[in-house]
């Protein structure tokens, strides 16, 4: 079984869409995020686990939000009601 990230629809997008330097450039990322990607979820979760501080991960945009428990938990719950 492979890695997550194999799976995630980000992988042929190029990675700095996803570590944007200007503010409100995210939106397209997000949206690859929260609407294309079967692993979301996996990707918040690594996420948080590893404390990322910068980038978009399951949709979240950690430069604007810190990686709280609360921001967490209510990203994935968007992506759960999003992906059924």
């Amino acid at each position: 079984m492979g890695d997550w990230r194999d799976d995630a629809e980000c992988v042929n997008v190029d990675p700095e869409a996803f570590f944007p330097v200007v503010k409100n450039s995210e939106k397209e990322a997000a949206r690859i995020c929260e609407q294309d990607c079967i692993v979301a979820e996996e990707c918040l979760a690594y996420a948080f686990k590893t404390r990322q501080r910068h980038g978009i991960w399951g949709g979240m945009v950690l430069f604007d939000q810190r990686m709280t428990k609360g921001g967490y938990r209510a990203q994935l719950k968007r992506l759960q009601e999003l992906h059924g």
